[in-house]
């Protein structure tokens, strides 16, 4: 049986930004956030951190720049086959109160192996805290840092 779980937490940096840096540039950005528990990520067809894997392979199924809306089924690893029959997740961005501030949405669509208490609400956490690692991340200017770094190489 399929079930749904999600997280809603306001972020105080503008929509382009957390999109750019958790989804659009996501390949060159998360790794940087996350280098602990992200050694790369590589889109290896279309246009494209499970705590339970080192490997995931992912079906993207909606990337839209317009929208800030990004939806992947998780195809191999990342607990497939052993915690999860089916994980499907999205990550979206609206609008805050001001240009300043965005909401940002994660949901996932799950089917678990066999029963595990609390899995659901961790999996939010943890959710709830890539959304403020990245925000925090921005707000402390490593991503415009990065950027002058690389653009002297």
């Amino acid at each position: 049986m399929v079930e749904t779980i999600f997280a809603e937490v306001e972020l105080k940096v503008p929509i382009e930004q957390i999109w750019k840096a958790q989804v659009a540039d996501g390949p060159n950005c998360m790794p940087k956030i996350f280098p602990a528990f992200i050694e790369s990520i590589e889109t290896l067809e279309g246009d494209g951190a499970v705590p339970y894997a080192r490997y995931v392979k992912e079906h993207v199924d909606v990337l839209n720049d317009e929208t800030y809306i990004f939806s992947y089924t998780v195809i191999e690893g990342g607990g497939l086959g052993e915690i999860f029959d089916y994980y499907k997740a999205t990550i979206s961005f609206k609008p805050g109160a001001d240009e300043n501030t965005t909401i940002g949405r994660w949901s996932l669509d799950y089917s678990l192996i066999d029963e595990r208490p609390g899995l659901p609400a961790q999996l939010k956490r943890r959710n709830v805290d890539v959304f403020k690692t990245v925000e925090a991340y921005l707000l402390s200017g490593a991503s415009a840092q990065t950027e002058k770094k690389l653009h002297h190489i």
